[in-house]
């Protein structure tokens, strides 16, 4: 009878111990699981930033194989992508012209609305709704063609569920154009990614603005 009961005694401490040693790794798995949330909001996020390093290796192994402002613009989302953060398939983000650093940031050019207009493609193909807030939301005909976008702000809505944006600088060197591009929360102003490049002159010779002949014209806001 001791002897049963001395095996009883054994396996009541056995489960005792396997009890306390589950709830120790409980413990450790909600502690791993609260440090997580207070970098993902969500499981959906947490799968988004997963998706989002799959496609950032994607974007390592596919360049485009003519250098074209394209490819830069590529290789600057490929930038913002490694050190991304908060950014995901549910905050809808615009993409504003690059400016150049030595103006009062109303400045651009064919340069920096083209690498804007690139980029916009970079973000939508990533994943990350995009909005477009250049567009009326009618189509305007006019014997010159018909068209939905405008840079006049009268024409356009006030109230646009916009959560980031994308931004850059221009600064101009003699070989080329040094650019410089960050995600801001429109509301925190929080820099979220931040990603620079550097386009040679001769990628950018081709480009001429339909105003101008002479070669790239300054457009100021």
């Amino acid at each position: 009878m001791k002897s049963i009961l001395l095996t009883a005694g054994l396996l009541a401490l056995g489960g005792c111990s396997s009890f306390l040693s589950s709830s120790s790794d409980d413990e450790k798995y909600q502690v791993k699981v609260l440090a997580g949330a207070e970098e993902y909001e969500s499981a959906e996020n947490l799968h988004y930033q997963k998706q989002k390093y799959q496609q950032h290796n994607a974007y390592s192994v596919s360049p485009i194989k003519n250098e074209n402002i394209n490819f830069y613009s590529q290789a600057i989302m490929q930038d913002l992508v490694s050190n991304l953060q908060y950014v995901n398939s549910t905050t809808p983000m615009a993409i504003t012209s690059f400016v150049f650093t030595d103006s009062d940031f109303d400045e651009t050019n064919i340069i920096g609305n083209q690498l804007a207009e690139s980029l916009l493609h970079e973000v939508h193909k990533f994943g990350i709704p995009v909005i477009d807030f250049k567009s009326t939301g009618y189509i305007r005909v006019s014997p010159k063609g018909d068209f939905i976008l405008t840079r006049d702000y009268l024409e356009l809505s006030t109230s646009i569920p916009i959560k980031y944006v994308l931004v850059g600088t221009l600064t101009r060197q003699k070989t080329g154009y040094l650019v410089n591009a960050r995600i801001i929360g429109i509301n925190s102003k929080a820099v979220v990614g931040t990603a620079q490049s550097f386009i040679p002159s001769s990628v950018l010779d081709g480009f001429v603005d339909m105003k101008s002949n002479d070669g790239i014209k300054l457009i100021k806001g």
